[in-house]
C-alpha cells in the first residue's frame, strides 16, 4: 500500500448542515460516516488536492476559506498527518462520488452521503466529531461577522408565498431581508428588524432554517437565517422592490444559491404541515 505524507480533509458546510460519506472498509466489512478528503496527487498544492477531492467525492465544486487544522498520526498506516479546511458549496447538488486513489481500491468504498446538522454531535464518530468541533468554535467566533436574515411567508387558500426584495447594487437580483446584528442584538431579533426595515414586514418567527457561512472582501460571515409568518405591513425605511411570489415563480428570477435552498426548504417544511390538515 503506497505511503502518503498528507490527508487533505474538508468540511463543506451550507444550509447549517456538514456533509458526512459512509465508507465501507472492505475487508473488514465494516462501515462508518466520515468527511470527504484523501492524498495529494502529483504536483498538487494541498488546497488544489482539497477541491479536486471534493469534487471527486460529493459532485460540489466549493470555495475554500483561509482556514484550517492539522492533526499529526501515529499510527495510521497511510497519511503522516491530516489538513482540515474550511468550506461551503458554490454549485452542484450533493451526490455520492467515488475514491479513484489506487492505493484504495478494494481497501474501502463510498456507499453513500448526508448532510448532518452542524452542531449535532450524536450519531458520529468521535474522530469525526473531534475534527468538527474546532471550526465549530471558529465560526461562532469573532472571526466570523454575525448577520441574521429571513424567509417571510403567507399562506393563502392554500398557496404559499414569498416576500423576496431586489438587492441594493442589483436591482435584476432577489434576495431575503438580512443584515448585520447591532450591539446585544440576538439573531433572531435582528431578522425581524430586518424584515421591517428592508422589506416593510412585521412578521413572526417560526422556525430557524439554518445558518450561511461566506466571504467577501476577505472578511468572514455567518448569516442564522429564520423562517416568519407575515403578519401586516410596516413603513419600509429603503426603496427596494418587493414581490410576493410562489416557489415556482421565485425560481424563475435571478436568485443567490442559498436563497433558493432556503426557499425550498422552507417550502417542504410548509408543506408538510398543510398535509396534516
Amino acid at each position: 500500500m503506497l505511503k502518503r505524507d498528507t490527508r487533505v480533509q474538508i468540511v463543506i458546510v451550507e444550509n447549517g448542515e456538514y456533509i458526512l460519506l459512509k465508507h465501507h472498509l472492505v475487508k473488514e466489512d465494516r462501515y462508518f460516516w466520515g468527511i470527504p478528503g484523501g492524498g495529494l496527487e502529483g504536483g498538487e498544492t494541498l488546497e488544489e488536492a482539497a477541491i479536486r477531492e471534493a469534487w471527486e467525492e460529493t459532485g460540489l465544486k466549493i470555495k475554500l476559506l483561509p482556514f484550517s487544522f492539522e492533526k499529526i498520526f501515529h499510527n495510521d498506516k497511510i497519511y503522516r498527518r491530516s489538513l482540515t479546511f474550511l468550506a461551503f458549496p458554490i454549485e452542484g447538488i450533493a451526490a455520492t462520488g467515488f475514491e479513484p486513489e489506487v492505493e484504495n481500491i478494494g481497501v474501502f468504498e463510498l456507499v453513500d452521503i448526508k448532510w448532518h446538522d452542524f452542531y449535532n454531535i450524536e450519531g458520529i464518530e468521535e474522530q469525526t466529531n473531534e475534527t468538527i468541533e474546532p471550526f465549530r468554535k471558529l465560526i461562532d467566533s469573532e472571526q466570523f461577522i454575525k448577520r441574521a436574515g429571513v424567509v417571510i411567508y403567507k399562506i393563502e387558500k392554500s398557496s404559499i408565498y414569498y416576500s423576496l426584495i431586489s438587492a441594493m447594487n442589483d436591482r435584476n437580483l432577489y434576495i431575503i431581508p438580512q443584515g448585520h446584528l447591532e450591539k446585544g442584538e440576538s439573531a433572531m431579533c435582528a431578522a425581524v428588524r430586518e424584515a421591517g426595515e428592508e422589506a416593510g414586514v412585521i412578521c413572526n418567527i417560526k422556525e430557524n432554517l439554518g445558518f450561511f457561512i461566506h466571504e467577501h472582501n476577505n472578511k468572514f460571515y455567518k448569516t442564522d437565517v429564520f423562517a416568519a409568518e407575515y403578519c401586516e405591513d410596516a413603513v419600509c425605511e429603503e426603496k427596494r422592490i418587493r414581490k410576493w411570489l410562489t416557489l415556482e415563480e421565485a425560481l424563475k428570477l435571478e436568485l443567490l444559491r442559498e436563497t433558493r435552498l432556503l426557499l425550498e426548504k422552507c417550502e417542504k417544511g410548509l408543506r408538510a404541515e398543510l398535509m396534516e390538515f
